[in-house]
């Protein structure tokens, strides 16, 4: 009795199905066909391939055996999916339709493991060899009673060019446009090397050769750290080319734009040294698939970021925008005014008192007052940089009360100047002070020898000098508004 044939493994079968596609598209490349910019072109107006029952998007390995499966047996719809799932779906597989092999690793499992009180427990565990299974898939030309799938609208050829524009602006490699023959990356100086840009027979074919040497900068030791000194002619080398030939690839895919790809110059020497690569090892197509995924999330990753930052930057600019137009009237008047003051007096400090005093009579407009300030402090500078590091001096040289406060208190009924800046001087905490306290707190050293309603008057009094510059009606004195400001 004849022995029955042994039933392959999953791994048997994955890896015999991984030899046919490295031999298929050797012999594309060897018929001179590049096999990477022949699946990116089939993808049609429906999208990548992907699972509409499970909604997932086919990535990696699978994707590639999903492209190439669509050149093959010129499918245009991208939707893909088991079996058991048309089966459930109440579909039906055309008779003689031919599935595609599609490979699942796992990479964890679940065991039952007795708990500190005896009981079972399940727990998902971590496996340290991950082991590989496979399923496959229907293409839904291939099904019966499935539905048509809508047009996917493809972006504008000006949109793609942006997105591409993006992409590059968020490079975290330098890219530098020379006088020069060749694209490269160069390793040791981190730069991406171009001719100029009209150099290039069209915008599109400048945006494609930057995405392939962003892929390669990707390799960098502070990036995914891929061996990237390799010299030209070594398998080494062919190998990054191939990491970048299907990153960039992946890229676009992802972003849903197509260039035209002028990336590999020397397309037959290319393709010589990709066929002699993957005849020596046919794993390293999957390596550099592998490697293709990893380069296209992280630029992508690194695109988002970006623009989260430039959305963000935009949306201060047009906060910053708002608040200047917030200041076209009562503030900018009140901005002048305070300048004025800061310069007549020599002082910054006069300015400042002067808004100060602003607030004490409109104590509900906080928003506008920490924005007139703000701005003041912000121009100040440029009509007097040197006062303000010397009052900044100044201050922490002296213990003593501005010539404003010492005026204040004479006004108040104070029996001596001498006195009161004596009491200052050695009585008083090496401190800076508001005015307002310092008056409360001289009134305290001299033993509160002032009246209280001295005291009110005297603000009073003060609140009506300043009156004019805070009417609502903005009533400026125009030897106040000599000084005009660009806000």
């Amino acid at each position: 009795m004849a022995k029955s044939k042994a039933k392959k493994t999953a791994s048997q079968i994955v890896s015999e199905s991984r030899k046919e596609l490295v031999d298929t598209l050797i012999h594309k490349m060897q018929d001179g066909v590049h096999p990477v910019r022949e699946m990116w072109n089939s993808v049609g107006l429906y999208g990548l391939p992907h699972n509409p029952i499970s909604g997932a998007r086919y990535q990696g390995v699978n994707l590639l055996r999903l492209l190439m499966a669509s050149v093959e047996q010129k499918h245009e719809d991208p939707r893909w999916m088991t079996l058991k799932q048309a089966n459930k779906q109440g579909y039906r597989i055309k008779k003689g339709a031919k599935s595609v092999l599609l490979e699942k690793w796992i990479w964890s499992k679940v065991i039952e493991e007795e708990n500190e009180n005896g009981e079972l427990e399940k727990k998902m565990i971590k496996l340290r060899n991950p082991y590989v299974n496979f399923f496959r898939v229907f293409n839904a030309e291939q099904i019966d009673g499935i539905g048509p799938i809508p047009k996917v609208i493809p972006m504008e050829k000006n949109e793609m060019l942006q997105v591409a524009e993006e992409v590059i602006a968020s490079s975290q490699c330098e890219i530098v446009e020379a006088m020069q023959p060749r694209a490269y990356y160069s390793p040791t100086e981190d730069k991406i090397m171009l001719p100029p840009r009209d150099h290039f027979k069209s915008q599109e074919a400048f945006l494609a050769v930057t995405l392939h040497e962003m892929s390669h900068s990707t390799g960098h030791p502070d990036r995914l750290n891929r061996q990237l000194n390799n010299k030209f002619g070594t398998p080494e080398y062919a190998k990054e080319e191939l990491n970048a030939e299907f990153g960039s690839a992946f890229l676009q895919m992802d972003l849903g734009i197509q260039l035209s790809d002028e990336a590999v110059n020397d397309h037959a020497a290319y393709l010589q040294s990709w066929i002699s690569v993957l005849e020596n090892d046919p794993n390293e197509l999957f390596r550099a698939v592998h490697n293709a995924s990893e380069i296209s999330d992280y630029l992508i990753e690194n695109y988002q970021e970006f623009q989260a930052e430039q959305q963000h930057d935009m949306h201060q600019k047009q906060i910053s925008e708002i608040q200047s137009e917030e200041l076209s009237n009562s503030g900018n008047a009140k901005l002048r005014v305070a300048i004025k003051r800061a310069v007549k007096a020599g002082s910054i400090e006069a300015g400042v008192k002067y808004l100060e005093k602003s607030e004490l009579r409109h104590p509900d407009d906080v928003e506008g007052h920490r924005l007139v300030k703000e701005k003041f402090l912000e121009n100040i500078k440029e009509f007097l940089p040197e006062q303000q590091e010397a009052d900044t001096q100044e201050k922490e040289k002296q213990n003593v009360f501005p010539e404003e406060v010492i005026a204040e208190a004479e006004m108040l009924g104070f029996s001596s100047v001498e006195e009161l800046q004596d009491k200052i001087k050695h009585g008083m905490p090496t401190k800076n002070y508001d005015t307002s306290e310092l008056i409360h707190q001289v009134s305290e050293a001299l033993d509160g020898n002032y009246k209280q309603e001295n005291l009110w008057e005297a603000n009073q009094e003060s609140l009506s000098k300043e009156a004019e510059y805070e009417h609502p009606d903005i009533v400026i004195n125009e030897s106040e508004m000599e000084l005009d400001l660009e806000i």
